[in-house]
């Protein structure tokens, strides 16, 4: 259920940091991360260089992503 929510808010708040990410529930950054990595790998989200940050990477929903959390929901 977490990684619902965090896919929720990561599809209202995207591209968004790991960092941003692990706000909008009380975790630690390497959880989110571990759950990020298993998305990436399920096709939900996938990681690029962050547009007004170079040095950090973002998360984007795919669009297979939002299929998956719309049947979610």
């Amino acid at each position: 259920m977490a990684q619902v929510e965090l896919l929720q808010a990561h599809a209202e708040q995207a591209p968004a940091r790991v960092s941003d990410l692990a706000t909008v529930r009380p975790l630690a950054q390497s959880t989110v991360s571990g759950w990020i990595g298993q998305m990436i790998t399920a096709g939900l989200v996938t990681r690029e260089v962050h547009p007004t940050d170079r040095s950090a990477s973002a998360v984007a929903v795919t669009e297979m992503g939002r299929a998956q959390l719309a049947a979610w929901t």
